[in-house]
């Protein structure tokens, strides 16, 4: 349910964490490359890292906005947060929900990526770099 509102939060048929993500100019399929849970980096604090994060979502109606989150899971302290806004035009529609960005971590460790709205986590997925 959606905070406060008695309105169900849309279903996270699954988010990915992958290097890169090739659109298909022609079918719109997406293509997801180099997905992973776990990663070697050169050195830490890293270098601003490029990836991408690939979710799809369903079971909603409305606008919704969604915080696509980076943080530590030592410290619980957020490394990235970004807005988005989620327009579902059908509950059975399936939205996809594509997100690139650029992150630079601190130390090796654990690490989550997670979709969240109004504090609630939609949808988490553990990163380990080492």
């Amino acid at each position: 349910m959606q905070p406060g509102s008695g309105v169900p939060l849309p279903s996270i048929l699954g988010l990915m964490v992958c290097e890169q993500i090739i659109i298909d100019r022609e079918s719109n399929n997406v293509s997801l490359i180099n997905c992973f849970t776990t990663k070697r980096l050169e050195r830490f604090p890293s270098e601003p890292e490029r990836f991408a994060l690939v979710a799809f979502l369903m079971g909603y109606v409305g606008n919704l906005q969604v915080d696509v989150v980076i943080r530590r899971l030592d410290t619980l302290d957020d490394l990235f947060r970004r807005p988005v806004v989620l327009r579902f035009a059908d509950r059975l529609a399936s939205i996809r929900l594509l997100v690139r960005l650029r992150c630079s971590f601190p130390k090796a460790g654990a690490y989550e990526a997670a979709l969240e709205t109004n504090g609630e986590i939609l949808a988490q997925r553990r990163i380990q770099l080492t």
